[in-house]
């Protein structure tokens, strides 16, 4: 008989943890203050998950505005030559100017409320404009006076969205600043929906943080409830998302690998000022001189979509 060879199998290898982690700048407006009058620019450091955005999904391709902060600053190159050069733009270093804005309005702490869960994206959305007529009818008219701003703030749907990567305490950020605009006197109604607690400020006039809610891990702010019901709703991967525009998407694709944040402006929205400004401007002109504003304006009008980004390099920014 013979003994058949003892064999021992070879151990598994373990597992290779992952060595992604890296450290985020994140740079730029606090967009959310920035709608409210709050000019703060401030950039910290935080735990870098992943470089997709995800927020365009999460708005309507009926976007006009679209500005955000890219979620990709650790892999770009010249990170550290900033901070050295501006130290005063990081709140991390100083945030006392920036907390006298929050304390004011939003009755709350940097460093202690809203530091311990922001995450790397952040975005504002404007969609609703309609009214690009000049006021006074006519070339003398102001375009931007206060009759027309009204109007267009009554228009525009405002969303401003945070990512969060601790819910629990940006729950608590939101609690607080609520606590806070009550004890201002603004009264809130509460509602659920898809099992997401929203609050929405009752008799806001135009205001761009009137209803909030923490929706799938982002903290929300919009001028109205219908805002945010119809971005629980939208579908993340269908076609009526701001990230699946191909006007948006021409746009993303344009941009350079080292874009730290950026600005998108629909065509169609320009198309449409143009439109409204050639024909009121134009009842004053000869026919000869309507003619010639309308072909120094065809290039506006066939735009897609108009864009630019900032960008941190080994040279600066």
């Amino acid at each position: 008989m013979v003994d058949q060879p003892s064999y021992q199998p070879v151990p598994p290898q373990p597992a290779r943890r992952s060595r992604t982690w890296l450290f985020v700048l994140i740079g730029g407006l606090l967009v959310a203050l920035a709608l409210i009058a709050v000019g703060v620019g401030w950039l910290i450091y935080n735990r870098l998950t992943s470089s997709q955005s995800d927020i365009p999904t999460m708005m309507g391709a009926d976007t006009q505005l679209y500005a955000t902060i890219a979620p990709n600053l650790s892999v770009l190159p010249g990170v550290a030559r900033l901070q050295e050069a501006y130290p005063e733009l990081f709140l991390e270093n100083d945030a006392s100017s920036a907390d006298n804005q929050l304390e004011e309005l939003l009755g709350v702490n940097f460093k202690e409320d809203v530091q311990p869960w922001v995450g790397t994206e952040m975005a504002v959305a404007v969609s609703g404009l309609k009214e690009f007529t000049l006021g006074g009818g006519s070339l003398g008219g102001d375009v931007l006076d206060s009759d027309r701003l009204v109007l267009l703030g009554q228009q525009a749907k405002v969303a401003i969205v945070l990512s969060s990567r601790a819910d629990a305490k940006a729950r608590a950020f939101l609690d607080k600043q609520r606590e806070h605009r009550k004890g201002d006197g603004q009264d809130f109604d509460e509602s659920t929906y898809e099992n997401i607690t929203i609050y929405e400020q009752q008799e806001a006039e135009n205001s761009p943080i009137a209803a909030f809610a923490l929706v799938r891990g982002f903290v929300v702010f919009a001028s109205d409830k219908n805002t945010l019901t119809t971005m629980i709703d939208r579908d993340p991967r269908g076609a009526e998302t701001l990230a699946a525009n191909e006007r948006f998407k021409t746009l993303r694709a344009s941009l350079p690998s080292t874009a730290v944040g950026y600005f998108y402006v629909n065509g169609a929205t320009l198309s449409d000022a143009s439109a409204a400004m050639i024909e009121q401007i134009t009842t004053e002109m000869t026919p000869a001189q309507a003619d010639q504003m309308e072909e120094s304006l065809a290039n506006v009008k066939a735009l897609q979509a108009i864009g630019a980004s900032i960008s941190v390099v080994d040279t600066g920014v």
